[in-house]
């Protein structure tokens, strides 16, 4: 049964217009000076003006601000943002580090879980995130939360895990069920701004946790009207562990595997899994068609420089949490494939439960660590990253993450030092001020509607 819904929150004031001396425009991202930016009711960018010279009284208004697109943080955990960070000790699979997240869960006092997701959506609002995408296995649950949250647009993923290879029609006709009910439950939200600020996808948790077969009967089963658009998104090849476990022989599996005892618990009975795919995951998603580019996969620290090559060739994102894979495995991305344009490279934070400190979601901390790690990375190509890259993997590709016409009004605005040549300031140099910092923006925009500042 669905809840009655609660108050919407205030949402801030409604802007028409933004006047910035300097803004980073279009799909090419290119960096333009005094500009004024123009949406509509609905919240959609209708036009990007000059601001001529003679115009001194919005040149004053706009002298010292810098208008970026909103950030995309493309994968976090929102219902885990108030659970302190849980390391992976040096004698500890990941299956280990999964169980242990699962029972504290399970087990464990927490606060409810619309606190959670509010405190994760308040830390990435004001570090300059506009999109963010997480998981739920409740999705009403988490339109609700997110509905009461400040402003935010959020792409919530249906989690499903069926590692068995015999497909269960009972547990296919609950996951669409659940899709089918929060479809309408979006619909019935009061205020037009949440509808157009909440989507719905689906996360085949993992290729361990979901079997090919199970993932290719969800897929024929949602290619309907309502659900042939959705994102999908998958963890995979995070770890060592992850690959030794593809790489044994089913007959040898046995509940002393930390990865089915993972399994286990989730399901609530014994089970003994058949083994997912052979060695190469990568290949083996192929040759089920599940490769497509509504496919987003996260983490990838043992891909394979011909699996990244197979990912790119079907237009498959792959999302990196570099301070979550730190923190855990002590390792981030291969750097060939941050520079490998092909490639469509988004970035995300994870979970606090996965974070060093500081614990928050603050998606520039993920692009300083790259930067940290890999000096080469430009500030420009960063921000691809957590932008463009970022729409593109969720399947919001001209919606989110630019300032271009038609595009959402989610505008992070900036207060830069002055200048003594702002008219030479350049792109790389503004943005390393902005994304090289802790400073909060001034204002976050969403849809047009101020809701940060």
């Amino acid at each position: 049964m669905i809840t009655t819904m609660t108050p919407t929150p205030t949402l801030g004031y409604p802007l028409q217009s933004l006047a910035v001396e300097w803004a980073c425009i279009g799909s090419a991202q290119t960096l333009a000076t005094w500009q004024q930016i123009a949406w509509d009711e609905q919240g959609k960018i209708t036009a990007i003006t000059p601001i001529s010279p003679n115009n001194q009284a919005l040149r004053k208004i706009a002298k010292g601000k810098l208008a970026l697109p909103g950030f995309v943080n493309a994968h976090a955990h929102l219902d885990l943002s108030t659970r302190t960070p849980i390391p992976l000790l040096p004698t500890e699979t990941m299956g280990d580090w999964l169980l242990k997240v699962v029972t504290q869960t399970k087990i464990l006092p927490s606060n409810p879980a619309e606190h959670s997701i509010t405190t994760g959506i308040q830390e990435a609002l004001s570090s300059g995130t506009t999109t963010i995408v997480s998981t739920s296995q409740a999705l009403c649950h988490a339109i609700t939360a997110t509905h009461t949250a400040p402003l935010i647009r959020c792409l919530w993923l249906l989690e499903w895990f069926h590692p068995n290879k015999v497909v269960s029609t009972e547990k296919l006709r609950l996951l669409i069920d659940a899709l089918t009910t929060a479809t309408h439950f979006l619909r019935t939200l009061p205020d037009a701004t949440r509808k157009h600020s909440i989507q719905l996808g689906i996360s085949p948790h993992s290729p361990y946790n979901v079997s090919p077969q199970a993932w290719q009967a969800l897929k024929q089963h949602l290619l309907l009207p309502d659900f042939s658009h959705l994102a999908w998104q998958t963890h995979l090849l995070e770890s060592t562990a992850e690959v030794a476990y593809y790489q044994t022989v089913s007959a040898q599996h046995t509940l002393e595997n930390s990865i089915d005892t993972v399994h286990q618990t989730l399901l609530g009975s014994t089970f003994q899994p058949d083994l997912p795919f052979p060695k190469d995951i990568v290949a083996s998603l192929a040759s089920f068609d599940l490769l497509q580019p509504t496919l987003s996969v996260v983490h990838g620290l043992e891909l394979a420089t011909h699996q990244a090559d197979q990912l790119a060739k079907t237009g498959v994102a792959l999302v990196t949490c570099p301070r979550s894979n730190n923190f855990l495995h002590s390792k981030i991305l291969n750097e060939a494939f941050l520079h490998n344009t092909n490639l469509t490279l988004a970035v995300g934070t994870d979970a606090h439960v996965s974070l060093p400190y500081p614990t928050v979601l603050d998606l520039r901390l993920e692009l300083q660590a790259l930067k940290h790690a890999y000096p080469s990375l430009t500030w420009a190509r960063l921000l691809l990253m957590a932008t463009l890259n970022g729409a593109k993997a969720i399947c919001m590709a001209g919606q989110v993450g630019e300032l271009t016409l038609g595009a959402w009004a989610d505008i992070t605005l900036w207060h830069l030092p002055p200048s003594p040549q702002p008219t030479m300031a350049t792109l790389e140099q503004l943005l390393a001020t902005v994304l090289n910092s802790t400073n909060k923006p001034q204002q976050v925009i969403v849809g047009g509607q101020v809701s940060i500042g």
